[in-house]
């Protein structure tokens, strides 16, 4: 799953059944990046992506049903690895500049 960044427009998953690498794809600077809605800022490198507000939007936008099982099974994984932070609200997405 990727987290897209602009300065133009709310933060905006893609790749939404893909599983395997949750990071954040930036479009420009990171300090004139909206992060409203799915996302707050974290440093430089990482942003918290709003585990249930993805959850949710994710799920409409999935084009079927595995989403929830595959979406589960990821935080899982990154709580496994400490990148959910203490709340259990937001897990951490690395942000790799879009090329």
């Amino acid at each position: 799953m990727i987290i897209v960044l602009t300065s133009t427009a709310p933060p905006q998953l893609s790749d939404l059944d893909r599983f395997d690498r949750l990071h954040a794809e930036l479009h420009g600077e990171i300090s004139a990046v909206q992060l409203d809605g799915l996302c707050r800022a974290g440093d430089d490198d990482h942003v918290w992506l709003d585990i249930d507000a993805a959850r949710e939007t994710g799920s409409e936008l999935a084009a079927d049903d595995s989403f929830a099982g595959g979406f589960d099974a990821m935080i899982a994984f990154a709580r496994d690895h400490g990148w959910v932070d203490e709340a259990g609200t937001h897990v951490r997405a690395h942000v790799i500049a879009a090329g």
